[in-house]
């Protein structure tokens, strides 16, 4: 429940500094593979229990995650 609170919560944010985009998500996630796992990309895909192949397009901006997999790369970013 505390995790639907929050991505309702985000989604109802009217803040455009902090508007999703495929291209945001893409950079965050470029920032976590980097500070976080050295750039190994298949590292960060380990991490987040998805091939090289599903990751790829996620830090190129080409497809989004699901929603699971946002909840995941979320609290692999400790954030909320």
């Amino acid at each position: 429940m505390a995790v639907a609170r929050t991505i309702g919560d985000w989604i109802a944010d009217g803040d455009e500094a902090h508007q999703w985009s495929l291209e945001n998500l893409a950079h965050s996630l470029n920032v976590i593979c980097n500070v976080g796992f050295g750039g190994r990309k298949i590292d960060l895909a380990e991490a987040l229990g998805v091939g090289k192949s599903t990751i790829s397009p996620w830090l190129n901006a080409k497809n989004s995650p699901t929603l699971p997999h946002l909840v995941n790369i979320a609290n692999l970013a400790n954030t909320s």
